[in-house]
């Protein structure tokens, strides 16, 4: 009797044993598995979000400058003198627009991400230094454009547009100016110094 009792505790703890261990196991592998989970959620975000945040900010600054371009053109007191260089600069917000959309398919898009021709490298290099000039090709004028219009229109008040638009060229100027101060990651720094030693 009492090596039958002592034979089902040695069942009964090997079980209790197994059951722990399949325990622990799953319980590893789903730590596993939420930690790989959230690595790749951050590898995301940090590949993403810049993305988004950056053409968010050109597509409000182009949406608000053409539509204080129409504003101005078609409103109640019309200015003829600003009426010219608001559409300059509408064009040239557009075709920064443009070249921003372009800069961020090579960059970020699968298909030509991979690719690491020298023409790539070449072409993203002067549609960057373009858009570096943005700021002082298109969102300074605009904002100082905005303000002329709305000190000589009604009298110095400033309308809902006219506020959408300058606020929409200083964000896209406030965002721009803190791309440039961005670091680069470390891993492009090294292969940088690595490429120069070759």
């Amino acid at each position: 009797m009492a090596k039958r009792e002592g034979k089902e505790d040695l069942i009964e703890s090997q079980e209790r044993n197994m059951i722990s261990d399949v325990y622990y196991a799953v319980d590893d592998f789903i730590d596993h598995e939420v930690e790989e989970a959230k690595r790749r959620s951050r590898a995301f975000r940090r590949a993403w979000v810049p993305v988004i945040k950056s053409l968010l900010s050109s597509g409000s600054d182009l949406v608000g400058d053409w539509y204080f371009y129409y504003r101005t053109k078609n409103g109640e007191n019309i200015l003829d003198e600003f009426e010219r260089p608001l559409w300059i600069f509408c064009v040239i917000a557009s075709v920064f627009g443009g070249l921003a959309m372009i800069s961020t398919i090579m960059n970020n898009f699968p298909c030509f991400a991979k690719n690491e021709s020298l023409y790539k490298k070449k072409c993203l290099k002067r549609i960057n230094y373009l858009l570096g000039l943005e700021m002082f090709l298109e969102d300074i004028p605009q904002m100082i454009l905005t303000t002329m219009v709305a000190l000589q229109k009604r009298g110095g008040v400033w309308t809902p547009v006219s506020i959408f638009n300058l606020t929409t060229s200083a964000f896209n100027f406030t965002f721009n100016i803190l791309d440039m101060l961005m670091p680069l990651p470390e891993e492009t720094i090294e292969a940088a110094k690595a490429a120069k030693k070759a």
